[in-house]
């Protein structure tokens, strides 16, 4: 820890000693999960150990158990540090077990778990593209670890990679940000062992870029690190090779409680589809006179060669705001005086001079007149539409019951709304004695739509998650997903007395074509799509907060086999991933601006007969006209 963080942490403290414990050793329940409240077996250790230990000083635990083959790990860890009731008050404290102790494994396997517990690190990964370098949705996490991260699966020893050192705050000034157009750099070694005070020189490299590393995770710059065959950096004989290795980071798009640092991903600038993956990671290093050259992003990284104890890495950065250059790929809609062929016309208004803005955006202050879209919404001048993507709102709630009996728990008038740490949970289960449903309100925040508007269209995407259990007894029954009006009383929070507002028990409003989720569950996180009938553009609301809700049609249909097991169990992501969703995208006419021409816009309108549902008037048509309060 101390040469990993060059001398700005290390560890003290002192040894309780061996304490008998009575639990069940086969059903290694010391450890169950990081959750709260705490297993009752570490709850009763800690109240067991109060004596001995001061809790209220104490910031890091370290358990050592009798290796027990029950647990089926070397080391355990929580992400972070935990609350605590002890004699000495509430205190929060980190802890990671060894199962066992083999003075040939347990330094580096303490060193793996501390990045758990004091880092909230993710086991570190390959990002492995077959025989590309870099790309969306690369890695695989359950076989792609990164062999040069003592935080990886693999356990090795060796340093912990720049993202997560970042993410330690031991890099402090030893990491530059490289900003456009880039430049040429000194890097020192990475892996030199403390010497007393911090180095001084360039450790590592941050350059910004954006890929989408999975549904739930994106990475948001490249690091760039000089990785030598010294200190525990020793065991890997391929650093005896000049070179740069560059990794990615993985942040979550989702705040989680306690925050958790999204895996670092390492590049192999030497991918070989037909090698196994540890083999093929064996040449990562960006070598003396190579080349990394993303083309999509415009970055270019070359290593010129050792200087001295130093490596040389030139920079270039070609793709960004400001060079008069609209890119894209990068997110740019224009740039400088460079606007595409775009007008004020073209983006939503009738007159005025587009402009661009600083951070190479269309600034369109300068417009006046015609169509308007919402904030942030797309205009289509071919159809005189807007779009607006909405992610499901992050303070959303589930709300369950259990009971013994199906027909009781369906009929209650309340639940218990739960958070399931952001995902949804559907589950109707019956069987002797055990009964429960969770019905869920989606409220998705569309009040950015202007009052008044022309709804054309709407559709809800969202996935289900790979990796979690999801569970389907009866394949061809009531396995469906059903989209209903929900009216919470408080938005956009479900309470305990909402749970009978997801839709009326017997027959809800359905507001759209119900989803049959029976053959999703196999391979892939896989998509899922809700196109919203009349009734489901009857039931967004504009001027707030749209209160959907979904149900499993065991429940709206009251479908139970009594005595037989009748599950349905699915997760979703349910916060602000832009990708697994949920994500409402709805498509409505262009609202006129406030005072512009309302009468020469009526007759058009009138003599084109249109006929949309108008946003926030729910089962009225406006055919022929525009309501003045709209125009």
């Amino acid at each position: 820890m101390r040469e990993a963080s060059y001398g700005r942490a290390w560890l003290t403290g002192g040894v309780a000693g061996w304490l008998p414990v009575g639990y069940d050793d086969s059903l290694c329940q010391l450890w169950t999960t990081n959750e709260q409240p705490p297993p009752p077996v570490m709850a009763d250790l800690v109240h067991a150990l109060d004596p001995l230990i001061d809790y209220a000083l104490l910031d890091r635990w370290i358990i050592i158990i009798p290796q027990n083959p029950s647990c089926g790990f070397a080391g355990y860890s929580s992400l972070g540090k935990e609350t605590w009731n002890t004699d000495d008050g509430v205190v929060r404290f980190s802890r990671f077990i060894l199962n066992g102790f083999d003075p040939a494994t347990a330094a580096r396997v303490s060193a793996h778990e501390f990045g758990h517990s004091a880092g909230t690190l993710q086991h570190s990964l390959d990002h492995e593209c077959g025989a590309a370098i870099v790309g969306d949705f690369c890695s695989d996490g359950s076989t792609a670890t990164d062999a040069y991260d003592v935080i990886s699966q693999s356990v090795p020893y060796g340093h912990y990679s720049a993202p997560n050192k970042e993410a330690l705050h031991w890099l402090d000034t030893n990491l530059v940000e490289v900003t456009p157009p880039g430049g040429t750099y000194f890097l020192e070694s990475y892996s030199l062992p403390a010497s007393g005070s911090p180095p001084t020189g360039t450790l590592a490299l941050r350059i910004p870029v954006e890929w989408l590393i999975d549904d739930l995770r994106g990475a948001s710059g490249y690091y760039v690190s000089y990785r030598t065959q010294t200190g525990f950096d020793a065991i890997f004989p391929e650093l005896g090779t000049d070179g740069a290795m560059i990794h990615l980071d993985g942040d979550f798009y989702i705040p989680l409680d306690p925050p958790v640092t999204g895996a670092s991903q390492l590049l192999d600038m030497s991918p070989n589809a037909d090698f196994s993956q540890l083999l093929d990671s064996e040449d990562v290093l960006l070598g003396v006179g190579q080349t990394f050259d993303d083309s999509e992003n415009g970055i270019q990284i070359e290593v010129l060669g050792r200087v001295g104890n130093e490596l040389e890495v030139a920079v270039t950065i070609s793709k960004y705001c400001g060079n008069g250059t609209i890119e894209p790929e990068i997110g740019e809609t224009c740039d400088g005086s460079d606007l595409g062929l775009e007008t004020c016309s073209s983006v939503g208004w009738s007159s005025g001079t587009l402009a661009c803005s600083a951070t190479c955006q269309f600034e369109t202050s300068t417009c006046s007149g015609g169509f308007r879209c919402g904030p942030g919404h797309a205009y289509d001048p071919a159809t005189e539409t807007c779009t607006a993507e909405v992610l499901l709102d992050a303070s959303r709630r589930d709300i369950w019951r259990s009971t013994s009996l199906w027909t009781d728990v369906r009929n209650f008038s309340s639940g218990n709304p739960t958070t399931n740490v952001g995902y949804i949970f559907l589950s109707n289960v019956e069987r002797p004695g055990f009964a429960n449903i969770y019905r869920n309100s989606m409220p998705f925040d569309t009040s950015s739509i202007p009052d008044g508007a022309n709804l054309v269209s709407a559709t809800l995407d969202m996935k289900i998650l790979a990796g979690f259990p999801s569970r389907n007894t009866h394949p061809g029954s009531a396995d469906q997903l059903v989209l209903v009006e929900a009216t919470l009383s408080n938005p956009p929070v479900a309470s305990a007395v909402d749970y009978r507002t997801i839709g009326t028990v017997d027959s809800p409003i359905e507001l759209a074509p119900r989803v049959d989720v029976g053959d999703v569950f196999t391979g892939a996180a896989a998509p899922i799509q809700f196109v919203l009938s009349s009734a489901g553009l009857d039931a967004l609301d504009p001027t707030g907060f749209s209160h959907l809700g979904l149900r499993g049609a065991y429940d709206v249909d009251d479908v139970v086999v009594p005595g037989v097991e009748n599950a349905l169990q699915v997760y979703f992501r349910s916060e602000i991933s832009p990708i697994a969703g949920p994500r409402l995208t709805v498509v409505y006419d262009a609202v006129p601006e406030p005072g512009f021409a309302a009468g020469l816009f009526a007759g058009g309108l009138a003599a084109l007969g249109l006929a949309r549902r108008r946003a926030g008037d729910k089962g009225r048509f406006e055919i022929g006209r525009v309501d003045p309060q709209a125009a």
